[in-house]
């Protein structure tokens, strides 16, 4: 092995990535059936050091996957077990209420996009399961539904809106 031939990522460097060394300057280009052909990559993270190529996404997840469950806390076989199972419940649900949201900063377009996660609203919840709203309307009248739904739809406009307005 040379030592040019490195074993795992390389070091982070801002700008530069990890797993493929592309730049601002020399990206990746894509050929993948997702994307048209021609494509560049583009940043997934704030920090610049992990590109959109679908490899290097894949050894970034494997990572930190890794690096979350070393900080995980540890407890003796016996004694923790009901506590294991309890916050592994929590985990379950806090997955289901967040979901992944790619944003965009205001001074760079080109290959800014990073993803976030973002909490997802009980009543947004409540409203992508049909049969939970369906459930709900059932024990209301028509009017009182109505109102409910364009309260919500209004709450969410102005929840993105401030949403937007703190991140640039």
């Amino acid at each position: 092995m040379t030592p040019n031939q490195r074993r795992g990522p390389q070091p982070a460097r801002r700008g530069v990535c990890r797993y493929c060394n592309c730049t601002d300057t020399r990206p990746c280009v894509l050929g993948v059936v997702t994307e048209p052909p021609g494509n560049t990559c583009s940043w997934i993270d704030q920090e610049h050091t992990v590109c959109s190529n679908p490899e290097c996404v894949k050894k970034w997840a494997q990572s930190q996957a890794k690096s979350y469950k070393r900080y995980s806390p540890r407890r003796a076989p016996g004694k923790g077990a009901k506590w294991r199972m309890k916050s592994a419940g929590a985990r379950r649900n806090r997955a289901a209420r967040t979901r992944w949201v790619r944003v965009v900063t205001a001074p760079m377009v080109a290959r800014n996009q990073h993803l976030v996660r973002q909490a997802i609203s009980h009543l947004e919840r409540a409203l992508a399961n049909t049969e939970t709203y369906a459930s709900q309307v059932m024990n209301e009248d028509q009017h009182t539904a109505a109102r409910a739904l364009r309260k919500f739809v209004r709450r969410v406009i102005t929840a993105r809106i401030q949403l937007a307005e703190c991140r640039f």
